[in-house]
């Protein structure tokens, strides 16, 4: 499922426990994986993208929604858990995800912050509008980009207002790969404790990864997109730990995922009433881009 229903319960208990810091050698070799990948298919992008505007043009109140489009590739040579690899290098205001198990797993580095509890504090942010890095003058002042952040500001403000006091910082801009993003860091003193799935149930999925406003229908259609796409159904997904008692998840976006030799790169992009389809295309690609580069991957589509 692309937008996973939370359990009562989720998640495991793991035996053991390590914790690696910036003076401990990086567990995971990186050796060379190559891969042949296939182009992405604009066409069928292009289907999706007429399909959402059609949706945020009509009466159904549709303000945003979230497409993606995956690049397929094929391991040729290597294993897709040297990936692992290409975390190493720490990045300032990015956090490192990844898992395997039994032939399949996803990895990344991703500059979206879920939320972080410890008592009753919890951090979050808002991470929405994309340029490409060099363009940052046009990109501040820029209507639909700021429109875009700004509804995901709105929705996590309001959820999170009914559980206390929420204080918001000035947005900013943050660099990630090629790519520039605005940034707005939210703080909340929560009113009472609450349990880790009651705040993933009430803030998954964000507008930032899904849709706006969140009805049954919206994230339904949405999801069927991402289906027909072969969109993997981990991204964009909370993932996180409690670790001595603090809970802290991250966004699963900006990484690769793979079943056996098979892998796949998701990129997602916010529409809304203003989006334009060449540009959506072009942001796609810079996503793309920011990942391989990540992994030591050719920078751009090998057709």
């Amino acid at each position: 499922m692309i937008f996973p229903s939370v359990p009562r319960r989720p998640g495991w208990s793991p035996s053991e426990v390590v914790t690696l810091t910036p003076d401990t050698p990086w567990p995971f070799p990186a050796s060379g994986v190559e891969v042949a990948w296939s182009e992405p298919d604009a066409d069928e992008f292009h289907q999706v993208f007429d399909e959402v505007a059609t949706v945020l043009g009509s009466r159904q109140g549709a303000l945003k929604m979230v497409p993606v489009l995956p690049q397929k590739g094929v391991v040729l040579t290597g294993e897709p858990t040297a990936f692992f690899g290409g975390l190493e290098q720490g990045r300032k205001g990015q956090w490192r995800y990844g898992f395997v198990d039994e032939g399949h797993g996803f990895c990344g580095v991703t500059p979206e912050l879920f939320f972080k509890m410890s008592g009753r504090s919890l951090k979050t942010m808002a991470v929405a509008g994309t340029a490409v890095r060099g363009e940052e003058d046009r990109f501040e002042d820029d209507p639909k980009e700021i429109r875009e952040h700004e509804m995901v500001v709105s929705f996590l403000e309001q959820a999170l207002g009914v559980l206390g006091e929420v204080e918001r910082e000035p947005r900013e801009l943050i660099a990630v790969g090629g790519v520039t993003h605005f940034r707005s860091p939210i703080r909340v003193q929560l009113d009472q404790a609450l349990e880790v799935d009651e705040l993933i149930r009430l803030l998954h999925p964000t507008p930032a990864v899904g849709c706006l406003p969140r009805g049954d229908g919206l994230i339904t259609s949405l999801a069927e997109m991402r289906r027909r796409v072969g969109c993997p159904a981990s991204f964009g997904a909370p993932f996180g730990l409690i670790h001595e008692g603090a809970f802290h998840a991250v966004i699963s976006i900006r990484g690769l995922f793979w079943e056996g030799d098979r892998i796949d790169l998701p990129a997602g992009c916010g529409l809304i009433a203003e989006s334009r389809f060449e540009r959506e295309l072009a942001e796609l690609a810079l996503k793309r881009d920011a990942v391989r580069r990540i992994f030591g991957l050719a920078p751009r589509d090998d057709g």
